[in-house]
């Protein structure tokens, strides 16, 4: 049970459930049994989209059941591809849909125009912060950016500086986005990257720290160095019934809200029962 409206508004559908990914790289059908039991778990109101490769789309279409009702974000290669989720449409029920696409950022990504029924993520890289959110700010109701921050490997994980340069253009050009990779732990903290045994640690971001001061940040109250000073600490938010803290700034319920409906989205994970358990321990659900 989530405690506060704060944290309701704050956790609500923030969890994109991407299991066939690596470091989990579960098989689709063991992912898709896992998203179902989460819907029925005991905070179903954080689980996002069920994240599914476009190639997988028709090995999902045979997985979907009559009682399945969930959305989906596809990871889509070329504009082309949306060929795909046609298909895909006219093989299931409409209570299975994907209403989201997620693709990297080109110079061509005027050609996405026609996909204008989705919601359409950019995946950009620190060289095209700048140029994306630009393109994306005319049409911010459907057109969004994506930031990897983290990787199995150490040196896939972006630098604090890198991560509030982002923010700092997605919240300057009122362009939503969304977050993948590095996030399944809820505070910010050195981590194993993978479930090997041996495998490389490295300073992760943790979702409550990283858009909680997202938050703070698009709500004015951060400047960008302070945002780069407390993405590299390991400070932990506390909420309670007036909003979420960070030392001493807070946001209150309305700005939370309105983060989350203008700012960030989400964020793709390889485990949801992982970040459940986290909050669990944080004393955010009971």
């Amino acid at each position: 049970m989530i405690k506060h409206p704060a944290q309701h508004f704050f956790l609500e559908n923030l969890i994109d459930y991407a299991g066939t990914f690596p470091p989990a790289a579960l098989s689709l059908a063991a992912s898709l049994a896992n998203f179902r039991a989460d819907q029925q778990g005991p905070a179903p109101s954080m689980l996002g989209r069920l994240i599914c490769a476009g190639s997988a789309l028709p090995e999902l279409a045979e997985l979907v059941v009559s009682t399945d009702s969930f959305l989906i974000s596809a990871l889509l290669a070329k504009p082309e591809d949306l060929s795909l989720v046609a298909d895909f449409h006219a093989r299931v029920g409409k209570a299975v849909r994907v209403d989201t696409l997620e693709t990297a950022w080109s110079e061509t990504a005027s050609e996405w125009s026609r996909a204008w029924n989705y919601r359409l993520f950019f995946e950009v890289t620190s060289p095209a912060f700048a140029q994306a959110a630009a393109f994306c700010a005319p049409q911010a109701a459907r057109l969004g950016l994506k930031l990897r921050t983290g990787s199995v490997q150490a040196e896939g994980i972006p630098a604090a500086d890198q991560v509030a340069d982002f923010l700092e253009k997605a919240h300057a050009a009122g362009v939503p986005y969304k977050f993948t990779a590095g996030l399944h732990h809820a505070r910010a903290g050195e981590y194993a990257l993978s479930y090997d045994s041996g495998s490389p640690r490295a300073r992760c971001f943790g979702f409550t720290s990283l858009f909680t001061l997202a938050c703070l940040h698009w709500c004015g109250q951060l400047s960008k160095d302070e945002l780069v000073e407390q993405l590299g600490s390991d400070g932990t938010p506390t909420a309670d019934s007036q909003g979420l803290h960070w030392e001493r700034w807070s946001c209150n319920i309305e700005q939370i809200r309105e983060y989350r409906q203008r700012g960030g989205r989400s964020f793709g994970s390889c485990s949801f029962r992982e970040p459940l358990q986290e909050l669990q321990e944080m004393g955010w659900i009971c």
